[in-house]
């Protein structure tokens, strides 16, 4: 009888839960046990027995997140077999995982000898044994043979996002968009809009860098009315902007959804840092760079409801004459402004984006120096997006040339923060960097964020690294979608870049793929349709060089690259001659793009 009893208490317990509109979350940063040589192909038995390493330790974890009344588990990319593989070498992994729209399965209940399947079985059994959801990373693999786009090796292999609901049945899986130098998987032949309805909510989902980008993450959330988001990533840090607990946290304030992050867990590789991040701020993470250790993230977490809401931009004003300085930022060149006293109010402006900040600092670390600094460009290193950026941040040294590099340590403690922009976009990210003796933190809920504004009225009580607004201006990135297999650019396309005042932007690629090359050749024929009634250009012009390859419409003005004509090889040279033509034809919209990227002011 006191069994019984203690389990209707428990049944009790979680439908009060979920009236009250909460459900507890859980994610896992999992020390990876990775294969001896990824670039060597294996048996599939090979590859199943290196992936069962891992399988295990996610059983171990989905039966501790059972015990503790976990309904939903997140797993990280990559989880079961790591990175650095070749297309060929990462074959043995795949698995043919079918559409779940199409063919709803239980793999679990399948039988335990389901051949090609054995990691979607055993996924789907640790859903179903202990009742929650599951959410984990593997390879798919798709036949295609004879069909537009496929592969010489006659399927598809994506990475690849899959959902096993509480009777482990397959309920959503997503291809990822945005590779990060990922040779072993082909990019989706379209966007994938993922998503799958709970009793306690709408979650979407998407993977690791598709987190920069709008597709598929803002129609997601603005289309699908997606209020909670599982991601699993393998995040490396980029400080000091990119740190995974601080770009992540950001999202989850700066959209307004729950966010449950898990990545993997490599510290010596700058990889690490999970959480499960709310749109009040609310953080409960896990981040150790020394450690060798996994660990599983619980937390109980409101379910959220969509609320519209009016954007007013803040009036910016720059308010004391200072002394500007440039300084680079994860390859940015960033305007910036130091730091002399212990409180203030300065302003400072780059382009369109005026940004300001109020401050005191209570307590000044020795030889310590902070910059306030604003951006407002086309980011072009690991990924090309156009950013809109106000940071607070510590500078490595007692020098202005290093504002910008990465650092970890502070102890500097500010009683006051005001940072606030007006920027063109309403995607903006928040965020709160702090240090605690070189172990990176955030300042849950010691700051808020409305409308483009970052406060703290009450100070930060840790060290603080970085107070930043990064925002997204999607409309400004360059036609990445030119790289999907079959894109046909039309005149229309030309148009409308043409018709926001951009230039056609042209780089020298050394080693241009020969899919790039064709995109380049059918975006150019395009162009010289377009322009042809205006007697501007023709695709010999600007072609016939292997080197130079059309990549999409830049708005170079605003970013300020331009060409440098005295570069080794350009001078005099055909991509002299044919870049001067192109400077010829838009003569007031920028400045092309040849040889190396310089940043200059404008």
């Amino acid at each position: 009888m006191g069994v019984q009893w203690s389990f209707v208490l428990l049944l009790l317990h979680a439908d009060r839960c979920l009236m009250e509109g909460t459900f507890r979350g859980a994610v896992y940063e999992h020390a990876i046990i990775v294969p001896k040589n990824a670039l060597t192909k294996v048996t599939r038995q090979t590859a199943l027995d290196n992936m069962m390493k891992n399988l295990e330790v996610y059983k171990t974890q989905a039966e501790l997140a059972n015990r503790k009344g976990v309904d939903i588990i997140v797993f990280p990319e990559n989880g079961l077999y790591g990175v650095d593989f070749s297309r060929e070498s990462i074959q043995p992994y795949l698995e043919e995982i079918p559409d779940p729209e199409v063919e709803p399965l239980s793999p679990c209940t399948g039988g335990d000898n389901q051949a090609g399947r054995e990691v979607q079985h055993y996924l789907s059994c640790l859903a179903r044994n202990n009742s929650l959801y599951v959410v984990a990373n593997l390879g798919d693999c798709l036949p295609c043979n004879g069909e537009p786009g496929c592969p010489p090796d006659g399927h598809h292999q994506y990475n690849t996002d899959v959902v096993y609901d509480k009777n482990g049945t397959l309920v959503a899986k997503y291809h990822k968009e945005n590779l990060f130098f990922e040779s072993q998987f082909d990019k989706p032949p379209r966007v994938e809009f993922v998503y799958f309805d709970t009793e306690f909510g709408r979650f979407g989902m998407f993977t690791c860098f598709d987190i920069l980008f709008r597709e598929p993450p803002i129609p997601l959330i603005e289309s699908y009315n997606v209020t909670s988001i599982v991601f699993p990533t393998g995040w490396m840090d980029a400080l000091p902007l990119l740190a995974a607990i601080e770009f992540h946290s950001a999202f989850s304030v700066g959209l307004g959804v729950n966010f449950l992050s898990a990545n993997l867990h490599i510290p010596l590789d700058r990889v690490h840092g999970s959480g499960i991040y709310t749109p009040d701020g609310g953080a409960t993470y896990f981040y150790d760079d020394i450690g060798q250790e996994g660990r599983l993230i619980v937390a109980d977490i409101e379910i959220i409801e969509r609320v519209s809401s009016t954007r007013v931009n803040p009036m910016i004003h720059k308010f004391i004459d200072v002394s500007e300085f440039k300084a680079v930022v994860f390859y940015d060149v960033y305007n910036m402004v130091e730091l002399v006293n212990d409180s203030g109010q300065i302003g400072v402006c780059q382009r369109e984006l005026c940004c300001s900040i109020e401050y005191k600092i209570a307590h000044h670390g020795r030889s310590e120096m902070y910059a306030f600094g604003v951006f407002d460009g086309l980011h072009t290193k690991d990924g090309t997006y156009y950013l809109q950026v106000c940071t607070l941040l510590k500078c490595l040294k007692n020098q202005r040339t290093s504002c910008g590099e990465p650092t970890k340590v502070t102890n500097t403690t500010f009683s006051y923060l005001k940072v606030q922009g007006d920027f063109s976009t309403q995607y903006v990210y928040p965020s709160v960097l702090t240090s605690d003796n070189g172990t990176l933190g955030l300042a849950v809920k010691e700051w808020r964020y409305d409308t483009d504004t970052l406060l703290s009225n009450t100070g930060i009580s840790a060290p603080l690294l970085v107070a930043a607004l990064v925002s997204r201006v999607y409309d400004r990135d360059m036609g990445v979608s030119m790289f999907r297999p079959g894109f046909e650019p039309t005149t229309q396309d030309v148009s409308n870049f043409l018709s926001q005042g951009s230039v056609m932007s042209v780089f020298a690629l050394m080693d241009c793929g020969s899919s790039i090359n064709i995109v380049s050749q059918r975006f150019v024929t395009a162009l010289s349709l377009y322009t042809s009634e205006k007697e501007r250009v023709s695709a010999e012009t600007i072609t016939n060089t292997p080197h130079l390859v059309i990549l999409g419409i830049g708005y170079l003005k605003s970013i300020g690259i331009v060409l440098d004509f005295n570069h080794q090889n350009v001078a005099n040279s055909v991509y002299s001659v044919r870049a001067k033509t192109i400077l010829t034809l838009f003569p007031n919209s920028g400045t092309v793009v040849l040889g190396e990227l310089t940043h200059t002011d404008v």
